[in-house]
């Protein structure tokens, strides 16, 4: 069985009122051949560089990322945003990492990257989510953003690779975010956070208790309908 790629309302970042960090992308940039292959920048995207953004402006110097990693960065807006306050605020100094299963993506991050002249800020690696990294990061990462791939679809469609690794989540959504999740609890270091997308379909509050039994605090701090979905940014605390 085939499910079509969904439909994303996919508001030109450039129109939309801004923080002053939020990259500044055409749809899904420049490269002719990245259109067909990776996910363009949507209301998801947004919300999560949103979020994250806002937040920010109330961390405490004990919750100043020196670690940040994207998984499945896509077109790169969101790791873009986040690289561009982290050195904006001079404050801060952080490793930042991007990650993508989709080697296309990976080029068009770079791209992105490049184009806001963040390209020496961010190592962007094609892999497996964070499989490559799992001892050299254990404990050490303070901040994660994850925008999954949450539609509900048939699990063969989850390993068809392309495109379809940005969307097809499998059984209620769920197929990568649960390998997913399993896999950064034991990265994220004390008091870091993490802030991830995910559907009403995806059963969130079960996401967040699974987390609390992981050790962390774990809310939703986000609601937005778009599309005839109610996306939903949930933020995961690790306890000391």
């Amino acid at each position: 069985m085939s499910v079509q790629r969904p439909r994303r309302v996919a508001t030109d970042p450039m129109s939309r009122p801004r923080n002053a960090n939020l990259a500044r992308i055409k749809l899904v940039s420049g490269l002719a051949f990245a259109k067909q292959d990776v996910y363009e920048p949507a209301e998801d995207s947004f919300l999560l560089a949103d979020v994250i953004l806002a937040e920010s402006a109330d961390w405490g110097a004990g919750q100043v990322p020196r670690v940040f990693v994207e998984i499945g960065s896509g077109s790169g807006y969101v790791v873009a945003s986040v690289a561009s306050m982290l050195r904006n605020d001079k404050k801060r100094g952080c490793y930042c990492l991007a990650v993508d299963i989709n080697r296309v993506a990976c080029v068009a991050t770079k791209e992105t990257l490049s184009n806001h002249a963040l390209d020496g800020n961010v190592d962007v690696v094609n892999c497996d989510a964070l499989v490559p990294f799992l001892g050299r990061l254990e404990g050490a990462v303070d901040l994660v953003a994850f925008n999954p791939p949450y539609v509900l679809t048939p699990d063969e469609e989850v390993s068809r690779g392309g495109i379809a690794a940005a969307w097809a989540g499998g059984h209620k959504g769920r197929a990568v975010i649960d390998r997913v999740l399993e896999m950064v609890a034991g990265t994220i270091a004390p008091d870091g956070r993490m802030y991830m997308i995910a559907i009403h379909e995806n059963e969130p509050e079960e996401i967040m208790e699974e987390m609390r039994r992981r050790g962390f605090d774990a809310a939703i701090v986000a609601t937005q309908v778009a599309d005839e979905e109610v996306l939903h940014v949930l933020r995961f605390i690790r306890q000391c």
